[in-house]
């Protein structure tokens, strides 16, 4: 075993469960076949262990298939866990627990919840489901974590996307353990006289007592979101145009507690309990108290996932001191993905994961070649370019992730980065600092709330100036998963590149990045010179019929104009979408004939319209109620009329089951 339990052996541990869950994710085999090809693995596997000698070059293999199979379980367990169990849910009252801080919208309150028992059939039947619950027209603090209510509106599940490359809300909630989701008005629901005081729920009511402190400070603007966001890790309240700003500057990392912030929650506590340190006996107390007070932050923050890795990375490297080794950075950043993939497996998928998980292995990966390339003559000049070795790092490993997910790219994320992490650091040492007094209203109290008023409204500014830059974000990058998977290939060759420094490596680099280059560029030049229509439900009975015609998008409604936006962002972002334009049909004229860049619109009749271009004609036949009756479009090849499929989302009818 010696090969397998190597001094940096959890990486190959990391490898199998990964693809035992990504099997399990990806099976199209029922719960009850999956758990017997666990339970048949498993006993093979013991079996195997048993005839093995330790001795054995071969005692990898089973172990590894061990590994496997325990993804493969643990995935499958998650997976029945978040199904739906109950027939026609939406008729079927229930009571739930609030599980997190309820989010305070425009016009509703938005809670996770547990669901603990649904009323069936006249008889209340015990369950164990998350459900994401809208308050509608319920906009106060009225709603705790660990509050049980009676609902009576019913459960729904999330439904399917309408457009390409939508954002999959159904697919997010399921990754996330959430099977339902219920909209419930005031009238539709009671607070019961029961409460949860589990340890959970004091530490949740405790951040949302923070929280309101930080209101009553800071009141409800953008500078009370960044803060609640820096220091708590609360962004329900970031606004879209905040989060945009940081999005377009690289620096979204910032608004979401992660490894930056614990890791300075480290440093603090590790200063604050400096004097222990001058014995290995109150070491281990320092030790002790440092761990306490990271998990006490992260429960306190939100338990995400990047909070959870980095904590626990911290935690070990707390120990690694009394043990007086030296913590193993990629070692224990295996072993924190471990954990979480054991305990929530499908947290693999989720796109936050993985970019926290691909940042932190390119930093302990890439930083020190890119580091040993920098100039360095003095202290200033080491300090400025370990940050630019850190940035380059974080941004490498995580650039085929941000092309394939967002297609674009921050231009300036090197210059945000150097301005905005340190400040962003200071920040939330002093922000935590103000945060032991702010239970204390006095003037001191108030005058250093105005000061770090001051300060989060400079540091908001500044990357808005950032963001405002001329193009401060590339679009269009068409990037597929395979794209993205031959991206992370050249990426490895380059780290192999750059850390054996063998000259050999430099012609099959410039293939695969030559490979890439045709194969990208050909399909780009293919899809934006086509001409792609689209028919979408944005809801039930309605319809929107949509025409790409190159870098240009036109939606083509009856006579109710809809914000697609959260339908079509990424597709935009994928395409290059630089124009877009909303036609309302019921507005034209008979006999009247629109022309937007090389795309004609005529109104035939009182019904039927003509979009065409020199490739396409669309009919499309509207009803007197005002929804649209059908689209029908004909390719012109060669002066020939051939009919085609439009390409639609998922269309949905009343009795039509939603299923993710």
């Amino acid at each position: 075993m010696q090969n397998t339990f190597s001094p940096v052996p959890l990486v190959r541990w990391l490898l199998p469960i990964i693809l035992g869950i990504t099997v399990r994710y990806y099976s199209s085999m029922d719960s009850f076949s999956a758990v017997w090809m666990s339970i048949i693995s498993a006993l093979l596997l013991l079996l195997l262990l048993l005839i093995i000698k330790k001795s054995s070059k071969t005692w990898s293999f089973p172990f590894y298939l061990l590994l496997f199979v325990i993804g493969f379980a643990v995935a499958d367990i998650q997976l029945t866990n978040v199904e739906n169990t109950i027939s026609h849910p939406e008729k079927s009252s229930f009571v739930a627990v609030i599980d997190e801080i309820p989010a305070v919208k425009d016009s509703k309150t938005v809670a996770v919840t547990k669901v603990i028992a649904v009323k069936k059939d006249g008889q209340w039947i015990a369950l164990d489901k998350k459900a994401i619950v809208s308050f509608i027209a319920v906009r106060d603090s009225v709603l705790r974590p660990g509050d049980v209510l009676l609902i009576k509106s019913g459960l729904s599940l999330p439904d399917p996307p309408v457009f390409p490359m939508q954002f999959d809300y159904g697919l997010y909630c399921r990754n996330n353990g959430i099977t339902y989701l219920a909209k419930v008005r005031k009238d539709d629901y009671l607070k019961l006289n029961i409460t949860e005081k589990s340890l959970k729920y004091r530490l949740l009511n405790f951040r949302g007592f923070l929280l309101k402190r930080i209101s009553h400070y800071f009141g409800k603007n953008d500078e009370q979101s960044l803060f609640a966001s820096l220091t708590l890790g609360y962004t329900a309240s970031l606004t879209p145009e905040l989060k945009s700003s940081y999005a377009k500057a690289g620096v979204m990392h910032v608004l979401s507690v992660s490894g930056l912030h614990v890791g300075i929650v480290y440093l603090y506590l590790s200063y604050l309990f400096w004097f222990l340190k001058k014995s290995r006996k109150t070491l281990i107390i320092h030790s002790i108290l440092v761990f306490v007070g990271l998990w006490l932050y992260a429960f306190i923050s939100g338990m995400s996932s990047p909070v959870i890795r980095s904590t626990i990375m911290f935690s070990m490297f707390a120990f690694a001191g009394i043990i007086g080794r030296k913590g193993q950075s990629i070692n224990i950043l295996s072993a924190s993905a471990i954990i979480i993939l054991i305990v929530s497996p499908l947290q693999l998928f989720n796109v936050g994961f993985q970019l926290s998980y691909a940042a932190m292995a390119g930093i302990f990966i890439f930083y020190e070649p890119i580091n040993s390339l920098m100039p360095g003559q003095n202290k200033i000049i080491k300090n400025i370019s370990a940050l630019v070795a850190v940035s380059l790092a974080a941004q490498l490993s995580t650039l085929p992730f941000t092309l394939y997910y967002f297609h674009s790219f921050p231009l300036y994320f090197l210059v945000a980065n150097l301005i905005i992490v340190p400040a962003a650091s200071i920040l939330l040492y002093a922000s935590s600092s103000f945060m032991l007094f702010a239970s204390f209203d006095n003037a001191l109290t108030s005058f250093f709330a105005d000061i770090l008023k001051v300060l989060y409204s400079f540091f908001n500014h500044l990357v808005r100036f950032i963001a405002d830059l001329p193009w401060s974000t590339a679009y269009g990058f068409s990037f597929s998963f395979v794209d993205a998977v031959i991206l992370a290939i050249i990426i490895a060759f380059v780290y192999l590149l750059l850390h054996k420094r063998e000259s050999r490596l430099v012609i099959p680099l410039l293939t695969i990045v030559l490979f890439l280059f045709v194969r990208y560029n050909t399909r780009k030049i293919t899809s934006n010179t086509g001409t792609m229509v689209f028919l979408t439900e944005v809801s039930y009975n309605s319809q929107v019929v949509t025409v790409k015609q190159g870098d240009s998008l036109f939606h083509f409604l009856a006579n109710k104009k809809y914000s697609l936006d959260w339908a079509t962002q990424n597709f935009k972002a994928f395409y290059g979408i630089k124009d877009e334009k909303h036609i309302m049909l019921s507005e034209l004229k008979i006999s009247e004939e629109l022309t937007f860049n090389g795309l004609s619109v005529l109104r035939l009749g009182e019904n039927d319209f003509l979009v065409k271009d020199e490739k396409m004609l669309l009919h499309i036949k509207v009803l007197k109620t005002g929804t649209i009756q059908k689209a029908e479009c004909w390719k012109i090849d060669r002066s020939n009329l051939c009919k085609q499929n439009l390409i639609s989302g998922l269309q949905r009818t009343a009795n039509d089951k939603k299923v993710y």
